[in-house]
């Protein structure tokens, strides 16, 4: 239980450095990409999403203790594919919503 609560301190902090603008070398991608490419990038909308999946990632990997089946291998299957499906959402809208056209 303390590493989770210590993951969650973590991604629930990176998430508020990301929100207030402090965060954006953080973003793995978008800190090797020349002046050029990052001007390309909404950074607002990407930093909203990349804080939103740290904040979601982090309620979905208590969703097996809140329920009470911690020690539940079914829900545990089920929290790696929902992470999972996060991960594919994420990308996709890395790649879409937060391109400047």
């Amino acid at each position: 239980m303390l590493p989770l609560i210590i993951l969650s301190l973590v991604f629930v902090t990176l998430a508020v450095i990301l929100l207030v603008g402090r965060g954006d070398k953080l973003i793995a991608g978008y800190n090797t990409m020349n002046a050029a490419q990052q001007k390309q990038v909404h950074i607002r909308r990407l930093r909203a999403l990349v804080a939103g999946t740290l904040v979601i990632t982090t309620g979905v990997l208590w969703i097996p203790f809140l329920s009470g089946h911690s020690e539940s291998v079914a829900h545990h299957i089920a929290t790696v594919i929902i992470i999972f499906i996060i991960c594919i959402i994420v990308l996709l809208l890395a790649n879409t919503w937060c391109i400047k056209k």
